[in-house]
């Protein structure tokens, strides 16, 4: 479970920090700066070398640089060798050369310091706009020293939420499934992997969790009443109900926004179809009635369309079903298109696509109506979820043999690899 952590919103530094810097001169007048830039024109950020514990500062200006580069609206400023250059001057001067960082071409700077006592990291910083002379907000956290990772990710979602307006996604769980345990069961992770729980110590397959937006709550598959049956997990209490258990097949399952609807998979008259059900009512839907196979729903977030495969042309294909119109095919590229996902600004669905031999990532864009690649490596890249600010994914890859989760930037492109050494790990799905 995730730490609460100690938050505390600066008006000045700590005594410490105000010995090394004097601000007295500037304005500190809380102001909001609005990150529009299109594609292509990133902000440039310098993150200034963080004062205080010599190690634990290093390692949290590497990781915040990190994160903030992979968020896709920010690029460091050119050379790092002048940052921390521009640093010690400021240090030297006891306040804050803004016209120094303005030549450096930095639009956005950051500044912080880190304090341990006994077990106990404190991190503080601060965001200023180099053109404006101006702070614009600071916070401090603190928690367990061995969390730096965890502090950071919460500070790039500060960051990100105070200057693009975007939902926190740095600080959000993971859900995956992995064998590391000798067993297919479910991890719930930090986005580093560095924190992990172990949700079920059973021997039973439990697999293909989802999350509940907005809450610590997961449905997922497991094989404890013999054949497969969906189940909800309130990770805050531990409380374990069954959702779905009717003969046959359960399996995929997605969870509407609004956590009221889930839609599945299951085979009760015979071959797969989807299904909806209403949680608060009981109240079960038919949504696909057709002699193929059908399966991997995906509820859209308006929640009047349920996305789905079905191979009722011969291949597998992705198809949207609006209340009672006939079915919409999507795809029509790549021969076998699987692992539908809207994103949650309703205009994309990811999903992964065979071609020459191997699964790939691919986007649908709803106001192009057109498909494009998002991550093609020389294995199979498979199972997408989209983060919460619907432009970053997750997934699985066998590029390197095992399989193992990674993220991508779908305007950027850029990847980062999440889980290594921790088994085969699968189906992953992002808190919103």
């Amino acid at each position: 479970m995730k730490k609460k952590l100690k938050i505390s919103t600066l008006i000045i530094f700590a005594a410490a920090f105000l010995c090394m810097l004097s601000f007295c001169n500037l304005a500190y007048s809380q102001v909001t700066l609005s990150i529009s830039k299109k594609f292509g024109e990133r902000t440039k950020v310098a993150v200034a070398p963080f004062t205080g514990n010599t190690y634990k500062s290093k390692q949290v200006s590497s990781l915040l640089q990190k994160n903030l580069e992979f968020s896709g609206f920010f690029q460091m400023v050119p050379n790092q060798s002048f940052v921390v250059d521009q640093q010690t001057q400021d240090i030297k001067k006891g306040f804050i050369d803004f016209k120094g960082w303005q030549a450096l071409t930095a639009e956005i700077l950051i500044k912080g310091n880190t304090i341990i006592s006994g077990n106990t990291l404190k991190i503080e910083y601060e965001v200023f706009s180099p053109s404006d002379q101006k702070r614009i907000f600071g916070k401090g956290y603190q928690s367990n020293a061995n969390e730096v990772q965890y502090i950071v990710n919460t500070i790039t979602d500060d960051i990100l939420k105070h200057l693009t307006g975007n939902p926190p996604i740095f600080s959000k769980k993971i859900a995956f499934t992995t064998d590391y345990y000798k067993t297919k069961t479910i991890v719930v992770s930090d986005i580093a992997c560095k924190k992990r729980t172990r949700l079920f110590n059973e021997k039973t397959l439990s697999i293909t969790p989802c999350w509940f937006t907005g809450e610590d709550k997961l449905a997922y598959v497991s094989y404890r009443k013999r054949n497969p049956a969906i189940y909800i997990i309130d990770l805050k209490t531990g409380k374990n109900s069954t959702a779905i258990h009717l003969p046959g097949l359960n399996v995929s399952p997605n969870i509407s926004p609004d956590g009221r609807f889930i839609a599945f998979t299951a085979s009760k008259d015979g071959n797969p179809e989807i299904y909806v059900k209403d949680l608060k009512t009981n109240h079960l839907l038919r949504v696909t009635n057709h002699r193929a196979v059908e399966g991997d729903p995906t509820i859209s977030p308006d929640g009047r369309s349920v996305a789905f495969v079905s191979n009722r042309y011969g291949t597998p294909q992705i198809f949207i079903q609006k209340g009672n119109e006939k079915p919409q095919r999507i795809t029509y590229d790549g021969r076998y298109n699987t692992s539908p996902v809207w994103n949650p600004k309703g205009d994309m669905i990811a999903y992964a696509s065979m071609k020459n031999g191997r699964f790939n990532i691919y986007v649908y864009d709803f106001k192009e109506r057109v498909s494009f690649p998002i991550v093609e490596s020389r294995g199979n890249d498979e199972n997408p979820d989209w983060a919460a600010d619907g432009r970053h994914l997750i997934y699985q890859s066998d590029r390197f043999g095992r399989s193992n989760i990674y993220a991508v930037d779908i305007f950027t492109r850029q990847e980062i690899q999440i889980t290594k050494d921790f088994g085969k790990c699968e189906n992953p799905s992002w808190q919103k």
